[in-house]
């Protein structure tokens, strides 16, 4: 018994000392990980618009540990874009916690956006959305089709002429001769409204007063150029 008892008081004396060193910081710490943790919205569905362009908003406010933020097209690109606010520039990346979905008039698919989270320290850490974009065309209540419009989509196995309307990745084209080229290329189209402002391409031919977004500024093309980068040539007036 007299052995069990020292045992025992041995013991409640190195708790003792434990807690104290405890209350004195004298015991290491637990290791806490700190790091980026990107947080945004779900998967979601959307049914495109017959004559319009329809946005859904990204969100990534709600990240943990972030300092900056970045939204990307990771698949679809060229089909479906990102805009900074509503009317903003067309583009395939956006440098902010919330940026907009954008979705074609008249375009169907799947895309893919990515958003990349960095905090203080350069760690990144990166979650995906995925966006299914369906047809207008039949009406879940009249099962009619709606009426085509003025600018129907291109089509590679097409042959255009002078005048013909289209509409490519959202943009309205017209032609300026006999072509079957792809109208983002440039040859043979031009923008059915210069006003527009959709992201500049080194393979485009941009018309006197057509307008293009490129690294975060507009410009517009004080005469006819191809493959002259904005702010980099005297082509190109900002905005």
């Amino acid at each position: 018994m007299n052995f069990k008892m020292k045992a025992i008081a041995s013991l409640s004396a190195l708790s003792l000392v434990a807690a104290a060193w405890a209350d004195e910081g004298e015991m290491a710490p637990k290791a806490e990980v700190f790091g980026p943790v990107a947080i945004a919205t779900a998967d979601f569905s959307v049914t495109s618009s017959v004559d319009e362009s329809v946005l859904f908003e990204l969100d990534a406010s709600a990240s943990k540990n972030a300092v900056s933020f970045s939204w990307k097209v990771a698949e679809g690109k060229g089909v479906f874009w990102l805009q900074e606010k509503p009317g903003g520039g067309w583009k395939t990346e956006v440098n902010q916690a919330k940026a907009k979905a954008l979705v074609p008039a008249r375009h169907t698919g799947v895309a893919v956006y990515e958003v990349s989270v960095t905090d203080k320290d350069g760690n990144i850490d990166t979650k995906r959305v995925t966006m299914t974009a369906t047809s207008p065309w039949y009406s879940s209540v009249t099962e009619n089709p709606a009426k085509p419009t003025e600018f129907p989509d291109w089509g590679e196995e097409n042959t255009y002429m002078a005048g013909d309307k289209v509409t490519f990745a959202g943009i309205k084209y017209i032609a300026t001769k006999w072509t079957q080229s792809i109208p983002a290329n440039g040859a043979g189209w031009k923008f059915a409204d210069p006003e527009q402002l959709r992201e500049w391409n080194k393979s485009m031919s941009y018309s006197s007063k057509d307008k293009v977004t490129w690294q975060g500024k507009a410009w517009k093309a004080a005469y006819w150029t191809q493959g002259n980068t904005p702010g980099e040539h005297s082509v190109w007036l900002e905005l």
